[in-house]
């Protein structure tokens, strides 16, 4: 069933699931996770959606959150929608400039913010442009610093709690399913951010494809580590709540290894850096094995990916196999399992490419990575892998009632009721974006004779050599960056004789590596200068690179001593790399290299 907008679907939820758990929050202060029900949830909704009309939030207004990942995120996204204004979110981590240029270009009157980071940059940013925004903040220990246009959330919600609920129904009864629901800012690799506009009907279809192409239970337990501000967790979470699936909410994802521990999920969206980063671990510690037990692990994999590829493909499994794996299972692959909680179901991961042998090694394990493809204009998924018939090398069958087709240039275009109406305040940008009615994706595939999806690369990042060669930088990227020394790559040379790359070393890796080679270094600097260690890694591209047609090899690269960060401004808030700002951070290095 249809619904007519997201605020009715989640009271529908509230009075079919009552005192059931919708979410679950680690309390900062007693280190313990607390539930909070259907029942108090939308007994919060309701209290911040009155609270907000009675501050004379008007349908269509935009309101701003810029928060990690709280209860209060979600609660207030839902009031906002409830009254037919319009969320817009913004990254926990994002700079003071970029929250700026979103808060101007959307003119929103009120923002909820989640910790003291986020208020500060709020306070700056409306010092500087002089901005009339009212300041509602989640966490009850930051200090306000006297400022008179801002409160706590707490408060916000007790006034709600005494205004009659008139003025609120008859909002609800006024939204229609084609009103803006949200508008997302995209990451802005290549340039400014965009806004993209995302209807009511827009998330209510792309739930309704969840629920034809998903075997979902109900009692399954989430844990949303990916920010909220990205349509990925986001529409993740609003179908969570649709189902019945327990929310955990991570404020701080870098405790992402003890949450898993603590709330042991069934499932939890994930990017491929976290499973690329977790892999490289593995192998980093199965290097330290002796080579009995370096044997073992190695024939337990083996054993498991043989199991698992019968599975896949609707095979039966053999006793003799059966055995074999129940022996590996014990002794190995369950050891591995444990390290995600123990309860995985299937990890929903999309966002970048994943390597096929690392997307085929947890397989192995027993980790169902449902690998997918899916943008911000999309609302989320497009296509993904399914429990069985899935194929490596592809990111899966396109969902029910999404439409998909290979245009000019290779270019993935998309038709359905998921996909986003336009670009906020950029009718040119919108108007480029769409023909004959298909959404133009910007990235480059190809449907294979069984109908899976192929994403080769973004069609804007593609590197054009001076001698006319086009070059996908993603493919290089990912091999390069599947060596456990390395732990950032970007390949360049756009209108250059040949590719060359910017690479930061798995520090922790490389220094053990030193001190084992007895290469004497006093800083990071000191360590790189060193030919041993420039020899080391000219050695292992090379290798890596053999598969690789000459023009796309990388023929230099230079070793930094930082690792890219969102602070830095080399990764989006989404660990995408901004090319055009690494190009320009490092424009002096870049060239000192192709001259030498």
């Amino acid at each position: 069933m249809l619904y007519k907008h997201l605020a009715l679907l989640i009271r529908d939820r509230i009075v079919s699931y009552g005192n059931r758990t919708a979410m679950r929050f680690k309390n900062q202060t007693s280190n313990c996770w607390e539930d909070i029900s259907y029942n108090e949830m939308g007994n919060a909704i309701d209290n911040v959606a009155k609270s907000l009309i009675d501050d004379d939030v008007k349908v269509n207004d935009n309101i701003g959150i810029f928060s990690g990942n709280m209860p209060e995120w979600t609660i207030s996204d839902f009031a906002i929608m409830s009254i037919g204004a319009v969320t817009i979110p913004i990254y926990a981590t994002d700079s003071a400039a970029q929250t700026a240029y979103i808060i101007r270009e959307t003119k929103m009157k009120i923002i909820f913010v989640g910790e003291q980071e986020q208020y500060d940059k709020i306070l700056q940013v409306i010092a500087e442009f002089s901005l009339p925004v009212k300041i509602v903040v989640f966490d009850g220990n930051v200090s306000l610093r006297n400022n008179k246009y801002s409160s706590y959330f707490r408060h916000y919600f007790e006034l709600g709690e005494a205004l009659r609920p008139d003025k609120l129904n008859n909002r609800l009864a006024s939204v229609s399913v084609d009103d803006v629901a949200s508008i997302l800012y995209t990451s802005g690799t290549t340039g400014e951010p965009k806004g993209v506009i995302l209807r009511h009907s827009n998330f209510t279809n792309t739930l309704y494809n969840h629920d034809i192409f998903l075997d979902i239970k109900g009692y399954e337990v989430s844990l949303a580590f990916l920010p909220l501000s990205h349509i990925f967790e986001r529409t993740w979470t609003a179908y969570c709540l649709h189902k019945g699936i327990v929310v955990n909410y991570l404020l701080n994802p870098k405790n992402v290894v003890k949450a898993l521990q603590e709330v042991k999920p069934n499932i939890m969206c994930a990017v491929p850096r976290f499973f690329e980063k977790t892999y490289n671990a593995v192998m980093e510690k199965v290097e330290t094995y002796s080579p009995a037990k370096k044997k073992l692990f190695h024939w337990a994999i083996s054993v498991g990916k043989k199991v698992m590829e019968l599975k896949r493909l609707e095979l039966p499994v053999s006793v003799s196999n059966k055995i074999l794996f129940a022996i590996a299972d014990k002794l190995v692959l369950k050891k591995g399992r444990a390290a995600f909680g123990g309860n995985i179901l299937f990890f929903p991961c999309g966002g970048a490419m994943l390597p096929d042998n690392i997307n085929t090694f947890f397989h192995s394990v027993g980790i169902n990575i449902k690998y997918a493809y899916g943008l911000t204009e999309s609302c989320a998924t497009v296509s993904a892998f399914a429990d069985t018939k899935f194929k490596f090398g592809t990111v899966g069958m396109p969902l029910p009632n999404v439409e998909v087709k290979i245009g000019d240039n290779d270019e993935i275009m998309l038709r359905g009721k998921n996909i986003f109406h336009g670009y906020y305040k950029k009718p040119e940008e919108t108007e480029k974006s769409f023909v004959d009615g298909w959404f133009k994706t910007g990235d480059a595939g190809a449907i294979d004779e069984d109908g899976f999806l192929i994403m080769k690369e973004r069609i804007k990042d593609l590197i054009k050599t001076s001698s006319g060669k086009f070059i996908a930088p993603q493919q290089i990227e990912s091999m390069i960056g599947n060596d456990p020394y390395v732990e950032h790559v970007m390949a360049i040379g756009d209108n250059r004789k040949f590719l060359s790359a910017l690479i930061v070393p798995n520090f922790l890796l490389l220094e053990k590596y030193a001190r084992e080679m007895n290469i004497r270094f006093s800083s990071r600097e000191d360590l790189l200068k060193n030919s041993q260690i420039v020899k080391f890694f000219e050695d292992r591209v090379h290798v890596i690179q053999q598969v690789l047609a000459n023009y796309q090899r990388v023929k230099k690269f230079v070793l930094l001593t930082k690792e890219f960060s969102i602070p830095g401004g080399e990764f989006t808030s989404t660990l995408k790399t901004r090319r055009g700002f690494v190009l320009q951070k490092y424009s002096d290095i870049i060239e000192r290299m192709y001259r030498e």
